[in-house]
């Protein structure tokens, strides 16, 4: 049985296996035989990886899930995770721990912790150490961007590795759970092939099952949840994930997010985000933020699905088209995620002022304003170098005027990028469309 964020289903028992590739090939740990790969006996699925025991993760690519690492310390969820549960149930940052309790009854009761942003799977782990098991089921998982699934699960004390929403779903192997033995929990992907490993410790990993990578790596989150109720009501204990996984070569930097909205949707780059009256779309070429009713204090835009690194980094949009219009702000945001106070920020601000500053936790600490020309200030860049941030526009992406600069106040190193637009104090009194042409042209 695998387990969906709030419900689980049967489906289905131990797969025979896949069928083998040219000249025999099977994942690693498994076999060839009679046209199917079966676990190999010699690799001792189940006990030590013979080939992995050093429980290493092959340095990858930026932006990978291994990045993302958490102590449960600090009390909070944000700006790493988001918490959700099914009423009844509840989820907390709790003494170091991440913290389910799983309510008395027969069904539901189910919660956890997603991550905010997406990640790369390619090359990466997803690892965490579980001290308490609770429930019917509690579960490690990697999910896609079209809802494929990864998870590492204990169901009524057995250990199970399974894959769900993909052609031949189902539990892959099995084991009884033996909480020392199984502290540790790792899904991981290497060249790819996809591993369920456990660890009591940390330094020697054994294979519960490998095949090659059932799900898309480029944009995943991380998720440790648990539930289904028992006759009891019980808990689930999460200490930390990925604490000692090698982030690799850590986040992207902000210029590697390159957009000419040629596609008819946001994802996998953007997540829309918009108020009743404002709506979010791609068309012609551009990001459209529409106001079809003028209404005044409605604000829509678009987040970065993945965080960035803007360390010695830039980001740039195409603004020709943003108008100019009473109680309108059209801006370019690198924030600190969790915290939207926190910002560098380029914006259009009413009919006729180009507004750069920067804010730290809503405080103004620097910035200037100027007359806006729609020609003069048609790219807007905001970047770093060493430990100083500029704002800047160009007509032509060759020429630029620096407007400000100044001492970063916050740390670059983990940034959210935002495009948006909103009208405040009254309203424009007629229908707003405001278009933007390119992200890092």
């Amino acid at each position: 049985m695998l387990c969906a964020l709030a419900a689980c289903s049967f489906q289905g028992g131990i797969e025979p296996g896949f069928q083998c590739g040219e000249d025999g090939w099977c994942p690693a740990g498994q076999v060839c035989e009679s046209g199917f790969c079966v676990a190999d006996p010699a690799a001792a699925d189940g006990g030590p990886d013979a080939d992995r025991g050093d429980g290493g993760v092959p340095a990858a690519r930026c932006g990978t899930l291994s990045v993302l690492r958490d102590d449960f310390g600090d009390g909070v969820a944000a700006p790493d995770f988001y918490p959700w549960n099914d009423v009844g149930a509840s989820v907390s940052e709790t003494g170091g721990h991440v913290v389910i309790d799983v309510p008395a009854g027969s069904s539901g009761g189910w919660a956890g912790y997603t991550s905010m942003f997406r990640y790369d799977f390619t090359g990466a782990a997803w690892e965490a150490k579980v001290s308490e098991v609770g429930g019917h089921y509690t579960t490690l998982e990697v999910r896609d961007l079209a809802g494929a699934r990864m998870q590492m699960l204990v169901e009524d004390g057995t250990l199970l590795a399974g894959v769900l929403d993909v052609p031949g779903e189902g539990v892959r192997a099995t084991l009884p759970y033996a909480p020392d033995a199984h502290a540790y929990w790792r899904m991981r992907e290497e060249a790819g092939v996809a591993y369920w490993e456990t660890s009591p410790d940390r330094a020697l990993w054994s294979r519960l099952h490998s095949e090659p990578l059932p799900i898309s790596p480029d944009h995943v989150l991380g998720i440790v949840s648990g539930g289904g109720q028992l006759a009891s009501a019980s808990q689930i204990r999460f200490d930390d994930v990925n604490l000692e996984t090698p982030a690799a070569l850590g986040l992207c930097p902000a210029v590697d997010l390159v957009d000419d909205f040629a596609s008819t949707t946001l994802a996998p780059e953007w997540e829309a985000w918009e108020d009743t009256a404002c709506s979010v779309s791609v068309a012609g070429g551009n990001l459209v933020l529409a106001f079809p009713d003028g209404d005044p204090d409605q604000w829509c835009g678009i987040g970065s699905s993945h965080l960035y690194d803007f360390r010695d980094s830039q980001i740039v949009i195409d603004a020709a088209a943003v108008p100019g219009l009473p109680s309108l702000v059209t801006y370019l945001q690198v924030t600190q995620p969790g915290d939207g106070f926190t910002h560098l920020q380029i914006a259009r601000d009413d009919d006729s002022m180009l507004s750069v500053t920067q804010r730290v936790a809503g405080t103004f600490e620097s910035g200037t304003t100027r007359t806006y020309s729609p020609v003069n200030h048609r790219y807007w860049r905001i970047r770093s170098a060493g430990d100083r941030v500029y704002f800047e526009t160009s007509p032509d992406l060759s020429t630029w005027t620096i407007h400000a600069d100044d001492v970063a106040r916050f740390d670059l190193s983990q940034v959210w990028l935002v495009v948006a637009a909103g009208s405040y104090d009254v309203s424009p009194g007629e229908p707003i469309v405001v278009p933007v042409a390119a992200v890092n042209p």
